[in-house]
């Protein structure tokens, strides 16, 4: 399954979306690009310049997505796309009654331009939302991770077993390979210290991979991408990486987001 000697690719938002397979966004790359942030520039005229064009990504993604693109989130990345911005609703209404006393035209628009980009972000969701573009393979996922990870904890050890035996909803073949690879691949998202939703948002990637398309995920967490890496490489007997059989790299490539709207490849190095 895994291609040796891979070489990064960089790829635009437009090649992505024509891409035969399944594209899934993490927080991270909806927030900014790589490295970058809109405290990293002192000057007011540069911040403009840096949330204008992100406003402009978040704007042709969601126009990607209205045009029934291959781009999908999950559930607990959208509720991150929601809630992770550092200004509340009480806070930007303080910014719009502020904008008539602003003398400094620099600062007004920034002020809108942050407003701005906190709605287009509701935008984006919800037209993911309305497009049935954010995965789910069933009701209380976050439950069933929670009741498995406690679970996990206090045992200290492996579980390969599912629940699909006491769950009284019918199961699909997505939601049982999911729980499966959920399970089996938990001690790996412990040791690289996966949030819920990163976690979550690579086993879906695993899922998808071995009952669809191939998938892309486009993140900018490096977590993530050392969590895949382990997980194609598996440790045998003898305590050699060997390649994992279900899947490879051209089944789940991973993309970290450079720019506005350019992703480059992260390809694994050949351990052998």
């Amino acid at each position: 399954m895994m291609g040796k000697n891979r070489k990064s690719e960089i790829k635009t938002l437009k090649k992505l979306s024509l891409e035969n397979c399944s594209v899934l966004f993490d927080t991270t790359v909806i927030m900014h690009p790589l490295g970058k942030s809109r405290g990293d520039f002192s000057d007011i005229k540069d911040k403009i310049d840096f949330i204008k064009d992100n406003i402009g990504f978040l704007v042709e993604t969601r126009q990607y997505i209205e045009r029934g693109s291959n781009f999908y989130i999950t559930e607990p990345v959208r509720k991150e796309i929601r809630e992770g911005d550092s200004y509340s609703r009480s806070h930007l209404e303080r910014i719009i009654r502020r904008e008539g006393q602003c003398e400094n035209k620099g600062l007004l628009k920034l002020r809108r331009l942050i407003v701005e980009k906190k709605e287009e972000k509701g935008r984006l969701t919800e037209s993911f939302r309305n497009k049935n573009k954010i995965i789910t393979f069933g009701r209380n996922e976050e439950e069933f991770y929670n009741m498995i990870f406690k679970k996990y904890r206090e045992s200290g050890e492996k579980i390969f077993s599912t629940i699909g035996d006491n769950n009284p909803e019918q199961i699909s073949f997505e939601k049982e390979i999911y729980n499966c690879v959920f399970i089996k691949y938990l001690e790996i998202g412990e040791k690289h210290d996966l949030s819920y939703a990163d976690f979550d948002l690579l086993m879906k990637g695993l899922s998808l991979s071995i009952t669809s398309n191939p998938v892309i995920l486009l993140s900018n967490d490096y977590s993530i991408f050392y969590a895949r890496n382990d997980i194609l490489q598996e440790i045998n007997s003898r305590g050699r990486k060997i390649y994992n059989k279900n899947f490879g790299e051209e089944d789940i490539g991973f993309f970290n987001r450079i720019g506005f709207s350019e992703f480059e490849s992260l390809v694994m190095k050949n351990s052998h």
